[in-house]
């Protein structure tokens, strides 16, 4: 009966965002999602609606997904919004989201809680405090559900004088294993031609908040100059190891300083919150994200290597690489079609695997190719699809776009 409910609304939502007028939906974007997935279909419906800086709301109806964190088939709603309470809509921003999952096939149910603060008295200066929580289960070494209960709190504060930043933060965190306060600084210094480093670190009561993060790269200018721009983020701790980066080429190249600035100092502030509220910060919700928007040629890196310990004294890797490279012919406008969009996608994965001869795990590799492609209709309705022929695998989205 809820379930029937929620879908009931999404697709009132999604029909009200045909019917009305322009002004009453400046930016919005609704999505349709099918994915295919080891042999599971899992299918979603996204929302993402923002008016400027007043208002932003998105959410997820996904069901029959696999929870990432706890490998659970859930049907899961996850959502949120931003609010600006005053006139001046950049003094006061306030973020609030969640996600439930109800566990297919039991009565139990995971609630993760995300809420932030972020206060603008000044251009350049701001301040932030949020909580976040993770009230669910879990599978332990034995393959058995266990409770689990996280939280995190921190507050962190920014100074930006153009060529030089300065960032930190502090809180606490406390899980079932590990518990203890942190505090962590980080700068950032801009040099010519719109290049910039920044460097941060973060020292936690125990050694697992130990956090190294690092960053280069170059910001595109306002104006169209045509040279390509591009970052790197590599993040550190204990047994893990993350790193994104990206190079964006052509005269559509929107990979300026305030997206730099967002992507470099919300990585850093992650590093201390909980993953399961990623999307939720980030606002990335939809099934195929819109990475190539950024610019005509995308080309893009994201790997990941964590160590796990699944018997003792033996440590595992579980991990991905993933190397894009996607091109948009923005240009191209025919018979109310445009911006055709074609990737490539070469991804290895690692993953331990029980060895019978040697009673031990070994680390396995898998790799295998994905193609990309997607198309604008009517400059309102946008189709993509991901297809992965080696794995049977794909996802194919229909967004409705309202500017």
């Amino acid at each position: 009966m809820i379930r029937s409910m929620l879908y009931i609304l999404t697709f009132k939502i999604i029909l009200t965002s045909f019917i009305l007028a322009e002004e009453s939906f400046p930016s919005s974007e609704t999505q349709i999602s099918i994915i295919q997935d080891e042999g599971t279909a899992i299918s979603s419906i996204n929302f993402y609606r923002m008016e400027n800086f007043n208002k932003t709301i998105f959410f997820r109806i996904m069901d029959n997904g696999w929870n990432n964190r706890n490998e659970f088939r859930v049907t899961q709603l996850t959502g949120g919004g931003v609010w600006s309470p005053f006139e001046n809509k950049r003094l006061l921003q306030i973020q609030l989201g969640g996600t439930v999952d109800a566990i297919k096939d039991s009565l139990k149910t995971n609630l993760t809680y995300m809420s932030r603060a972020t206060y603008r008295p000044k251009k350049g200066y701001w301040f932030r405090i949020g909580f976040e929580s993770f009230n669910g289960h879990t599978l332990n070494h034995a393959q058995k559900m266990e409770k689990e209960l996280t939280n995190s709190f921190y507050g962190a504060w920014k100074l930006d004088m153009y060529k030089f930043g300065f960032i930190g933060l502090g809180g606490n965190r406390q899980d079932r294993s590990n518990s203890g306060s942190f505090i962590g600084g980080g700068a950032m210094i801009g040099g010519p031609f719109n290049t910039f480093a920044f460097m941060g670190k973060i020292r936690g009561a125990t050694f697992e908040q130990d956090i190294n993060t690092t960053a280069f790269g170059r910001w595109a200018s306002w104006e169209a100059d045509e040279i390509p721009s591009g970052i790197f983020i590599q993040r550190e701790k204990k047994n893990y190891k993350f790193q994104i980066g990206g190079l964006f080429i052509g005269k559509k190249n929107l990979f300026i300083r305030p997206a730099v600035l967002g992507m470099t100092h919300g990585m850093f502030i992650g590093s201390i919150a909980l993953r399961e509220n990623a999307e939720l910060r980030q606002k990335q919700l939809m099934s195929i994200t819109d990475d190539h928007r950024y610019a005509n040629i995308s080309l893009m890196y994201v790997a990941l290597d964590q160590k796990i310990l699944i018997i003792p004294s033996q440590m595992n890797t579980v991990g991905f690489r993933t190397a894009r490279a996607i091109t948009q012919w923005i240009d191209f406008d025919s018979y109310s079609i445009s911006s055709p969009t074609l990737g490539i996608y070469i991804t290895e994965e690692t993953a331990p695997v029980f060895n019978p001869m040697t009673f031990s795990f070994d680390d396995t590799h898998e790799s295998y190719s994905s193609i990309h492609v997607g198309v604008t209709i009517a400059n309102k309705i946008i189709l993509g699809l991901l297809h992965s022929p080696e794995r049977d695998e794909w996802t194919l989205a229909v967004s409705f776009v309202k500017f």
